[in-house]
Parts: structure tokens; C-alpha cells; sequence
């Protein structure tokens, strides 16, 4: 199976790259063939500039690696993100690449009455793994659940991605070396029965 990871996170000894680590292993004992978009590592540039917003009602783009991007997302059977929820939402530098890589007329479509139909219904299942400071609870009661409503709902789901599984691990920074490393387990025993 073709599975395609979006990662993002700057720092190679995070938890977040502990994660990554487990996934592309038990991925790799499952037989998976991986395209792994590190977005810090290739330099991505999360900036929509003018010259592209230029282009956006089009479904167009003017830097070559968005063209690029697609093309790997298109070879997606299973799509995974990995990435720590910073302020609340994701962090920057993956905002960018939602906001110039999924373009209409590639990722979605407006219907002439205006109602939009995602075109990436291709990619079988997404798995979202998110590491957080706050517990889970609190940052449902409080904030809202913003990666749920907005990422998965009001992003993937909009663009046609329709089995969508979030792992979520919280209280990061209070949880003991453990529990890190039940997690751990836990996500590379994931990878390893897909």
C-alpha cells in the first residue's frame, strides 16, 4: 500500500519525531511503501504570496513543488499527519501547505449551486497523530476541539477524504517516560496491522 506521511515538526529529538520513528517502522514491517513529506527538512514555505493568491480562485499555482506535492498526495492510498497542536491548532508551517497545496479544482469543486464536493476521495483512510500540552479534556471544553471541526472536518472531510482515524496524546509534558513508551507501541503496533 502506498502511504504518504505529513510531518511537521523542526526538532529531531521531540516526541513527535519518536512518533514518526514508530510509525515508518511499523509501517515498513507491513509492507508499506512510504512517501515521507518532512516539512521542515524540505524547506517548505508555508507563505501564500501574492503572485499565488493571484492564481487560487483558478485552482492554480506559480511555485513548481505545489504541482510536485499533488502529484505525491495523489499516490496516497493511507495519508498520515504527525504534528503537535501549537496554540490550539496546527502549527504554521502545515497550515501553509493545506492552504497551497489543497487548491480547488484539485483537492475540491464547487457544484453551481455553490455546494462543494471534495476530489480526494481516492485516499482511502487519513490517521491524525497529535501530541498536545493540554489534557484532552480540557482542550475540548475549553477550545472547542479545533483540530476535530477544523482540520478534520472542515478540511480533510471537506476535501473528500471520508475514513478519518485521530490519535491524540495529551498532557504531554506530565505523562512519564511509560506512557511515552506505551504510546509508542501502541502507534507502531497501528502501522504494523494496516
Amino acid at each position: 500500500m502506498k502511504t504518504v506521511i505529513v510531518y511537521a515538526h523542526p526538532w529531531d529529538k521531540s516526541y513527535n519525531f519518536f512518533i514518526l520513528q514508530s510509525l515508518v517502522e511499523g509501517l515498513g514491517q507491513s509492507g508499506h511503501d512510504i512517501d515521507l513529506i518532512d516539512l521542515y527538512k524540505e524547506g517548505f514555505n508555508p507563505v501564500l504570496g501574492k503572485e499565488e493568491l493571484s492564481l487560487y480562485s483558478q485552482g492554480k499555482f506559480a511555485d513548481p513543488r505545489i504541482g510536485e506535492y499533488q502529484k505525491r498526495l495523489e499516490q496516497a492510498e493511507h495519508l498520515f499527519f504527525v504534528f503537535p497542536v501549537w496554540w490550539y491548532d496546527v502549527p504554521a508551517i502545515l497550515k501553509g501547505f493545506l492552504d497551497r497545496v489543497l487548491l480547488k479544482n484539485w483537492a475540491y469543486e464547487y457544484s453551481p449551486a455553490g455546494l462543494p464536493k471534495g476530489k480526494l476521495a481516492f485516499i482511502k483512510n487519513a490517521t491524525v497523530i497529535t501530541t498536545m500540552k493540554s489534557p484532552g479534556w480540557y482542550y475540548r471544553l475549553m477550545y472547542g476541539n479545533s483540530i476535530k471541526n477544523s482540520f478534520i472536518k472542515g478540511t480533510l472531510k471537506f476535501c473528500g477524504i471520508k475514513k478519518i482515524k485521530w490519535i491524540k496524546i495529551g498532557n504531554i509534558e506530565n505523562i512519564g517516560s511509560q506512557k511515552r513508551i506505551s504510546q509508542l507501541e501502541k502507534i507502531k503496533g497501528y502501522a504494523t496491522a494496516l
